[in-house]
């Protein structure tokens, strides 16, 4: 299911227990009009052509074991 407001495209989940949906994605007119926004929050983004790329200190995304590099 799909909610526009202003331009913005939100991309709603299924419907929970409570009566509400969660917010899966969200897909913006401009992603430029958010990069100001990251900088001022001290996170590295930058722009690479329409794409919006950013970069975390504390990533906490886990790695298997087997995709580690063994020396």
């Amino acid at each position: 299911m799909t909610l526009a407001i202003d331009g913005i495209t939100f991309h709603l989940g299924r419907l929970r227990k409570d009566g509400r949906r969660n917010i899966e994605r969200v897909k913006l007119p401009s992603w430029r009009s958010m990069l100001p926004k990251l900088r001022k929050a001290k996170v590295a983004a930058r722009m690479d052509g329409q794409r919006l790329t950013v970069r975390l200190l504390s990533d906490s995304q886990m790695v298997m074991p087997f995709l580690l590099e063994t020396a």
